[in-house]
């Protein structure tokens, strides 16, 4: 009797173990078909709301150059900045859904993104009342573009003209706030259209500026993405925007205008180290890709940390890769390392796109200017926290600074000056709320967690079962034998 118990012991504890070990190597596989069930964005899903409407708080912070030295940086002297800021504006993002696939794979939507001023995590002694000395972007615009008239011709009667007849200031001052949305007028706009129109060339329908005119309570064109309905692993990407899957502002026909990647707010569930995970932003018109750098953790949940690679901005003497992305007439203007030339999607105006103070780019770069900051990762890099399970992104932030490039072709007063003179950075980003990072544990982490733990406390307890019986049935036989 006691030999039949022991070796039942045993066979109830075997079974036990091998059931669970099974549990435990499906486990992941169980919790992935969930998470896929619960991620797919159709209407009426659990996550269809933030979808639409992200319930997280994100802030847009601008910094500004302000010029300390204009005349001497005209004279090709070394520029002095200033460094103002923060400008904190609270973002609202609202997506206007116009339709889904018929098959329910891609939903077409428009983001509208508004911003409201924020004091309290703005600059304490500042306000959008401050002004700036600035170098007159509008005047370079004019002198850049015409190296693009056709026929060529009469892009040098513009440049002919423009100085002599205009002669427009080279650094003008404004209040932060009509830099940014509120805008502030052109004043040669009018001298310039009659100056085109003597030259059989359409008139500019444009009379104000400022860095970031029309993108307040606006949106940047319908994107058409993937739902995740047909396969989960195509969840958000980017299938098409404004109509049309490449930008058209790179090397036509080459990788560089290809559209891919998602918009930065999440990705396909189960990320791991090695996932190609990229990323397209519409103010620099092109896709980034991103590259594992470390394990993290945002309120307590584990996250892998993806960065943008340094040399997604570099030359394409340093880096081929990024051959497609030199525009310029000169190809030794594109390998300055740590810059993307940007003017052909605005408009030509001779600007350049680079990580603040120029982290990452060539010494050089830096060094041209008096008042930078001190280059660290943890300031100025663009990073996403990602939560591997999900593919959510549970924090985010994207740096960025805007640079003039001030040199004598783009300049319609005689100067010496040919440096990147910074503009303005901004910082755009968030990290979920304790509400929130409750709520995300208690759908996943908690049981994920729970899960785990209650079969391999099976396991254990089916291996001790297994142990317990034969060294009962053992231990019998040995004092019978006795």
């Amino acid at each position: 009797m006691n030999k039949v118990v022991f070796l039942s012991l045993g066979g109830i504890g075997l079974v036990l173990a091998l059931v669970s070990a099974i549990l435990l190597n499906q486990f992941p596989n169980i919790i992935q078909k969930q998470v896929r069930k619960q991620l797919v964005i159709k209407e009426g899903s659990e996550d269809y709301d933030k979808f639409i409407s992200p319930d997280v708080p994100i802030y847009l912070k601008f910094y500004l150059f302000n010029a300390l030295n204009p005349d001497e940086i005209i004279a090709g002297e070394k520029p002095k900045v200033e460094i103002k800021g923060p400008y904190s504006f609270k973002e609202k993002r609202v997506k206007e859904v116009d339709q889904f696939s018929d098959s329910g794979d891609a939903v077409s939507y428009k983001e509208v993104k508004t911003y409201f001023y924020d004091p309290k995590t703005s600059r304490r002694s500042g306000s959008l009342d401050d002004n700036i000395t600035h170098i007159n972007v509008p005047a370079m615009t004019v002198m850049s573009a015409s190296y693009h008239a056709d026929p060529p011709s009469k892009g040098y009667f513009i440049r002919a003209l423009f100085e002599p007849k205009i002669n427009p200031k080279m650094f003008l001052q404004h209040t932060v706030g009509e830099l940014l949305f509120d805008t502030y007028p052109i004043e040669f706009i009018d001298e310039l259209n009659q100056i085109l129109t003597d030259l059989h060339q359409q008139k500019l329908n444009l009379s104000d500026f400022a860095y970031f005119m029309d993108k307040n309570a606006t949106d940047e064109g319908t994107f058409v993405v993937k739902t995740g309905k047909d396969n989960i692993k195509d969840l958000l990407a980017i299938e098409s925007w404004k109509g049309s899957n490449n930008v058209d502002f790179w090397v036509n026909g080459s990788k560089c205008d290809n559209i891919v990647g998602t918009d930065a707010t999440g990705f396909a569930p189960n990320v791991k180290k090695n996932s190609k995970l990229e990323i397209f932003t519409t103010d620099l018109c092109r896709s980034f890709p991103l590259v594992y750098q470390s394990k993290s953790k945002v309120k307590g949940i584990a996250t892998h940390r993806y960065v943008i690679p340094a040399d997604a901005f570099y030359g394409p003497a340093k880096n081929p890769d990024n051959q497609c992305y030199c525009i310029a007439s000169n190809e030794t203007d594109c390998n300055h390392n740590g810059l993307l030339d940007i003017s052909s999607c605005r408009q030509y105006a001779p600007l350049v796109a680079s990580s603040p103070m120029f982290f990452q780019a060539d010494d050089d770069l830096y060094d041209a200017i008096d008042g930078l900051d001190d280059r660290k990762a943890d300031r100025y890099q663009t990073y996403l926290d990602i939560e591997p399970i999900t593919g959510k992104v549970l924090s985010a932030y994207k740096r960025l600074q805007i640079s003039a490039w001030l040199k004598p072709d783009y300049n319609p007063k005689n100067t010496k000056a040919n440096v990147f003179l910074p503009l303005l950075w901004v910082e755009e980003g968030f990290t979920i709320t304790d509400e929130l990072a409750d709520e995300f544990k208690s759908k996943v982490t908690k049981k994920v967690n729970l899960g785990s733990s209650l079969i391999i406390t099976a396991l254990i307890i089916g291996l001790l079962l297994v142990v317990s019986g034969l060294g009962l049935f053992f231990y019998h036989k040995f004092r019978a034998g006795k």
